[in-house]
């Protein structure tokens, strides 16, 4: 076996697959995945540390199924989902799951929200950070829809329309101001 497939095998056994990761402002900006690693901060812990709690936006999870995305890239992740909740003004819990495996999941295309139960799944194998960005971008723009009422239970348009339009264009624009402070997501 040549050494270096040998030092894949033993890395991909050493990853924790699948990971979770916690964020939002319940926890201060402080996030950590399930093995109590911290991601920044320390470690918050879910305490709000004396703020009102209708000052806190909601939490979210992040699940990481996809062996391409390194626990590097993950502070990225956390806090553009942090930056897309401030500017959405997202008031409750999202699950995003990153996945390589569209067909577990049933994605036709590169990403959905479901609002029924608040989850987000986003195909993120070997895709760029600022796609995948994007991805999670335009389906938080459909959780934002959803709380403030555009959306109610008659089915939305899958391509083109003002709801899908919006989602389009606010998660591109997004994406860019993100990226201007944090332009590792385009490499």
């Amino acid at each position: 076996m040549k050494l270096k497939t040998l030092a894949n095998e033993i890395r991909k056994k050493k990853q924790k697959y699948p990971r979770r990761y916690y964020g939002g402002m319940y926890f201060l900006g402080h996030t950590h995945n399930s093995d109590g690693g911290d991601i920044g901060g320390d470690g918050g812990g879910g305490d709000s540390g004396g703020m009102e709690e209708s000052k806190i936006s909601a939490p979210y999870v992040i699940d990481v199924e996809d062996n391409n995305i390194d626990d590097t890239r993950m502070p990225d992740v956390l806090k553009f989902t942090d930056f897309i909740y401030d500017k959405l003004g997202i008031k409750n819990p999202v699950n995003i799951t990153m996945t390589d495996d569209r067909e577990k999941h049933g994605l036709k295309t590169l990403a959905h929200f479901n609002n029924d139960d608040s989850k987000c799944v986003v195909y993120s194998k070997n895709r760029n950070m600022a796609d995948i960005l994007r991805s999670i971008a335009h389906e938080l723009v459909h959780k934002s829809q959803f709380e403030r009422g555009q959306i109610g239970d008659k089915p939305v348009q899958d391509i083109g329309g003002p709801i899908e339009d919006e989602a389009n264009a606010v998660a591109g624009q997004l994406v860019k101001e993100f990226g201007y402070k944090n332009p590792g997501i385009f490499e």
